[in-house]
């Protein structure tokens, strides 16, 4: 059932209170230093619900929510009932297969917003410093003791990376691995559809795991829909209409209340990158990493630090230009 308007107008209230916490993003930022420094393979859930802390058979949607979309949240839904999931673990990595390098947004505001849209639901959100399949699906075993069955949730495009040899050095090795923890469900693109996984499971060499992977339908409306799309449309005056269609409340909230994408596009102007205030957001969220825990705690939200931080840049450029009026007018004088 889709939400109503109130309660889409809630959720997003909730995620600009998560975006705007500073403690929260303090925490979250040293959690990712140390993840990404770990050796060994590792992950830490985030936040988790009541119920997840008793579900037995749980899906596992990992990816860079960036922003989240309603594809994803229709992805997550359809996988609940082909799969008869108790509940989902959202993940996100510190590593990337595959993808071109992430800027904006920052791993650590795409947390905040996971952490707003998890929090009122039955599912749990999920952090690991690995990006294939095999490795996160071993550690999410790690983090659910309660755990009887896992199953991956993935879109067309993820189920031909798994099954290709170019990211592994013994292909059957790694894939016995991730078959003997996890089933995977797939759900079809714009082009590709329940026959086009057949014709791919039914290739001699993919055979034998053909057992452990099923189709997860996915209503058409959402198979075209991308995060990056939604980046695309957040650089472009006069979109919140379509980005309303395509981004849950907690998404929105990202592209609105950040910056993230705004001035990212590189067609961006000089005056708009100019006026780009996310990497100032990034630098407070580092300084606050750095401090203390205590410290963070009595600090005021993010948006009053970043306003603090403007005021003091703009009374600087302020002065900087009065210095430099003063010194042409005493060249000119002389």
């Amino acid at each position: 059932m889709r939400p109503t308007m109130n309660e889409e107008k809630e959720r997003y209230a909730r995620a600009a209170a998560t975006l705007n916490d500073a403690r929260l993003a303090a925490q979250y930022a040293r959690t990712l230093q140390r993840l990404a420094g770990a050796p060994q393979p590792e992950g830490l859930i985030l936040w988790e619900s009541e119920l997840f802390r008793r579900s037995r058979r749980v899906g596992l949607l990992a990816g860079s929510f960036n922003p989240l979309t309603r594809a994803h949240v229709a992805l997550a839904q359809a996988a609940r009932g082909a799969g008869r999931l108790d509940a989902m673990l959202w993940a996100l990595s510190v590593v990337i297969v595959d993808k071109e390098r992430v800027e904006r947004a920052s791993l650590v505001d795409r947390l905040l917003q996971m952490r707003a849209f998890v929090e009122d639901g039955p599912d749990a959100l999920a952090l690991f410093n690995r990006g294939l399949y095999v490795e996160q699906a071993e550690l999410a075993w790690s983090l659910m003791p309660h755990l009887e069955e896992l199953v991956i949730v993935v879109g067309f495009d993820k189920i031909i990376q798994i099954f290709d040899p170019r990211y592994y050095e013994d292909r059957d090795a790694v894939l016995d691995r991730l078959f003997a923890s996890a089933t995977i469900l797939v759900a079809p693109r714009v082009d590709e559809d329940e026959e086009s996984l057949n014709a791919l499971l039914t290739r001699p060499e993919n055979r034998r795991y053909q057992a452990r992977v099923g189709f997860c339908p996915l209503p058409r409306r959402f198979r075209g829909d991308s995060s990056s799309r939604a980046r695309s449309l957040a650089s472009e005056p006069g979109s919140g209409r379509q980005l309303r269609a395509l981004l849950p409340p907690e998404g929105r909230a990202l592209v609105r209340l950040t910056g993230a994408y705004t001035y990212g596009a590189r067609r961006a102007g000089r005056a708009q990158r100019q006026r780009d205030v996310y990497p100032l957001r990034q630098s407070v969220i580092e300084q606050l990493a750095a401090l203390d825990p205590a410290q963070v705690a009595a600090a005021p939200g993010l948006d009053g630090l970043l306003k603090r931080r403007k005021d003091h840049l703009s009374a600087r450029r302020a002065h900087v230009s009065e210095l430099e009026r003063t010194s042409r007018s005493s060249e000119e004088r002389g």
